[in-house]
């Protein structure tokens, strides 16, 4: 994916729109990015100002399997870590591939998880090779990102460790689910991937 001035972009599960708005000011691309939590949307459009720019970023709240966008709209697609948690992976792609304008590119990072994940809250799915192509799209690059495992067994392990001073500075129920996540996940590692895939539509 090579995004230039004037590219449009989707910006998939955009959260607060840190991907977005790097697009808009590095590139020049014209960015509209998608969310399912209101609040997200709200800071990414606030943070967007920011950008200064005519290619400022435009976020809106909805859903990955149901986008509202146009057919073919779109020359490329990002996506990072928001996939595992669609509940129809399947029929998300298959609307990836549907706003993409023939040749467009998707890509990003998500997680094969062979097992349910109590800390993620997100079910077991693994066969990404598989719905991509269902979905019309060609592989181009599928693999682990690098040194995965002991980024984030490190930063479970110091979150942990930083109990006294996240119970201070977050608030309880935030704080709760924090240390909950770092002491659950580094049990669910031996049956999680974190992968790269890069995948381009069919002409």
């Amino acid at each position: 994916m090579n995004p230039g001035a004037g590219t449009k972009i989707a910006d998939l599960g955009c959260g607060i729109g840190c991907v977005g708005r790097y697009l808009a000011e590095e590139f020049g691309a014209d960015v509209d990015g998608i969310d399912v939590n209101p609040l997200a949307i709200r800071m990414a459009e606030e943070l967007a100002v920011t950008v200064g720019s005519a290619n400022r970023p435009r976020f809106k709240t909805g859903d990955l399997c149901k986008t509202g966008w146009t057919d073919r709209t779109f020359d490329n697609a990002v996506s990072v870590d928001v996939l595992l948690f669609v509940a129809d992976k399947r029929a998300a792609l298959q609307e990836v591939a549907r706003i993409l304008k023939p040749g467009g590119r998707f890509a990003g990072m998500s997680w094969e998880l062979r097992a349910d994940s109590a800390a993620l809250r997100a079910p077991a799915f693994d066969d990404y090779r598989s719905a991509f192509e269902a979905a019309g799209f060609q592989i181009e690059v599928y693999e682990e990102t690098r040194n995965w495992r002991r980024l984030l067994t490190d930063a479970l392990g110091a979150l942990v460790a930083s109990e006294d001073a996240i119970r201070r500075e977050v608030e309880a129920p935030a704080a709760e689910r924090l240390l909950a996540w770092a002491r659950t996940r580094p049990a669910e590692l031996e049956h999680s991937r974190r992968i790269y895939f890069s995948v381009q539509r069919h002409l």
